[in-house]
């Protein structure tokens, strides 16, 4: 029956996109088809433990995308993104029965997308029952207009800003987890984007992101953000200013990208004035690319700070400008300095071995990320890797004793494997 569900989904929206196809000057139709299994493992005193006893719990997760960008007048395209996604393992069954039993079920839960910030609510959840969750959505659905020195964007879409490698505190309209190392999609947001080019700057870049308040349901200035972004290039050196308004809060920042020899060097910066308290986040990086044995090796060094940084459960909860931030989705890791590495192994030319790598200066806790990329055929890539937190009780990585749950929330130690089919 759900299978016959997502099935009717993908004709229907087949359907909907054909007179695009039909009217347009020019389309490409493209898409995949990816399935994840995860099989998690918690500790023996994990909150999890209250309510099953698997030492182990499978999840699978399937994932279909349909994209078409249509050519619908002239420099104008339509660019349409169709997500369905359908999850069902015991993990879901073991949150679902953790409902009311602790008071973090946030830290736990795992939602599909959420629209309710959002101009258009263009998500629908059509099942979540009996560890089960599916739903489908439109994650990009924007126009945009081309012309010769300009670039405008109007509807759902990404945007990406910032040189961070695992952390990027310039990334504020479409932040992603610096531990999610199997990403290879944004959640798409609704703005308006600007980008054009002058003879004074290489790059002007200008985004409007309207969004309604939880509470009133309307368009809001103090849930909305605003900003501007400039990038020059010096010879071989790249600089950017950005400032603008976010949450209703001023902030202005920048960075800068220079190479020392064969390697790069970017720092980027940001400062805020925030309802409860001022804030400065920064990063600074360094990768490299080298031939060792006649294979292809590329590696990165990254070091964190931000200034909202809390070592405890207790003061991220007592800190209402850190978890505003938090609950919102704009920092998914809370303490204030970190270090993070990331090394990937060409062993074919159609496999790579990758290792990331993210520590927690202050409490010593950290995960390891070990994980293989073999791009089987043409259309074709296999994902297989493992995560391995680690730390003491009451570290970020070793997780927090939850007094109303009765046990230990904490990130698991994970084994997954991802197919990804391209057609």
């Amino acid at each position: 029956m759900l299978r016959a569900t997502i099935l009717n989904n993908f004709l229907l929206i087949l359907l909907l996109l054909k007179p695009f196809t039909v009217f347009a000057e020019d389309f490409v139709i493209k898409g995949l088809l990816k399935s994840l299994s995860t099989i998690d493992s918690y500790g023996a005193s994990s909150i999890i433990d209250l309510v099953g006893d698997e030492s182990a719990m499978v999840q699978e997760r399937v994932v279909g995308r349909i994209i078409v960008n249509s050519a619908v007048a002239e420099n104008t395209t339509l660019h349409v993104h169709y997500e369905n996604s359908f999850s069902k393992g015991e993990y879901l069954s073991a949150v679902d029965a953790l409902n009311g039993r602790t008071g973090h079920i946030d830290m736990l839960n795992a939602d599909s997308p959420s629209d309710r910030s959002q101009v258009f609510s263009l998500t629908q959840e059509y099942l979540d029952d009996n560890g089960e969750l599916a739903y489908h959505r439109l994650d990009r659905l924007y126009v945009e207009y081309v012309l010769d020195d300009m670039n405008i964007r109007i509807g759902r879409q990404a945007l990406t800003w910032g040189g961070g490698k695992a952390f990027n505190p310039l990334d504020i309209m479409n932040p992603f987890s610096p531990t999610d190392t199997i990403r290879d999609y944004k959640n798409g947001t609704d703005m308006i984007a600007i980008q054009t080019y002058s003879k004074m700057f290489a790059d002007v870049q200008g985004v409007l992101v309207p969004r309604r308040g939880d509470d009133s349901g309307e368009l809001e200035y103090e849930e909305s953000s605003a900003a501007l972004k400039l990038r020059n290039t010096f010879i071989e050196t790249d600089a950017e200013v950005l400032f603008g308004w976010h949450y209703g809060e001023p902030f202005a920042g920048g960075g800068i990208s220079v190479f020392i020899g064969e390697a790069a060097l970017r720092i980027d910066a940001l400062a805020s004035k925030g309802k409860h308290k001022d804030s400065f986040s920064a990063v600074s990086n360094i990768d490299y690319s080298w031939l060792f044995l006649g294979k292809n090796i590329y590696g990165y060094f990254e070091l964190y700070y931000n200034s909202l940084g809390k070592g405890s459960i207790d003061d991220v909860l007592a800190d209402r400008e850190l978890f505003e931030r938090i609950a919102r989705g704009e920092m998914y890791l809370s303490d204030r300095y970190y270090a993070s590495a990331g090394v990937v192994y060409e062993l074919h030319p159609l496999i790579n071995l990758n290792m990331s790598f993210i520590y927690n200066i202050l409490d010593s806790s950290y995960v390891l990320q070990p994980r293989v990329e073999w791009d089987i055929r043409e259309n074709m890539r296999i994902l297989a890797g493992i995560d391995l937190p680690e730390g003491n009780l009451g570290s970020e990585f070793g997780g927090f004793y939850d007094n109303r749950g009765g046990g230990v929330i904490s990130p698991a130690k994970r084994i997954y494997g991802q197919v990804v089919l391209y057609f």
